[in-house]
């Protein structure tokens, strides 16, 4: 009988164990549609001030600099555009080499990573999101950061230290795939034992 309930509780901590993985899946899949919307909406409001400023980009040494020249291009909607979504605190960051340069100057646009999630936070997937200046946001991986931003013109010292670091925690995060593979198995098990004692 103590045997039974155990079988009984593992099943349900199997089934606890896989709903909370699928919970976890769709609420970063709508984390990365909030951000490639927030991304296309900045980038939208930078060209919109390089269009007001003779085809110069705002300010962009900082996102705090950067912020307040695009405020009045951003309408207020109650959320946070700068804020990287599911990450509080961790903002986007513009890239300090088209600070206040000629969008004429700029030779490929489609290549041309106007904002970007920080190092810190790498995105679900081995990689980060970006805004380009013709306006597209899009996934870069990590193997493909470093040529994708030195394209771009920016710095890479500090982004690289960071990056080794993270991607060892993420090495490490798929690990977490092990724990649903056995939470399938335990379900699989104590069903079996369930159906054969009766």
């Amino acid at each position: 009988m103590i045997q039974r309930h155990f079988v009984r509780i593992l099943l349900l901590l199997g089934i606890f164990s896989l709903g909370v993985s699928i919970f976890m899946a769709v609420r970063q899949s709508a984390f990365r549609s909030m951000s490639y919307g927030h991304l296309k909406c900045l980038g939208t409001a930078c060209n919109m001030y390089s269009e007001d400023h003779n085809g110069r980009f705002p300010p962009m040494e900082n996102a705090e600099v950067t912020r307040s020249a695009l405020a009045p291009y951003i309408a207020s909607t109650g959320n946070d555009l700068w804020q990287v979504p599911g990450q509080p605190g961790v903002f986007y960051q513009p890239n300090p080499a088209l600070s206040r340069k000629k969008r004429d100057v700029i030779e490929d646009y489609d290549q041309a990573i106007l904002l970007y999630e920080p190092a810190e936070h790498l995105s679900p997937g081995y990689g980060r999101r970006v805004a380009y200046v013709d306006g597209k946001a899009q996934f870069v991986a990590s193997a493909d950061w470093a040529a994708t931003a030195a394209k771009s013109g920016m710095p890479l010292a500090e982004g690289n230290k960071k990056e080794v670091f993270w991607d060892l925690v993420i090495q490490e995060g798929t690990a977490l795939l092990g724990w649903e593979m056995l939470a399938i198995a335990v379900v699989l098990w104590a069903t079996s034992r369930l159906t054969r004692k009766r």
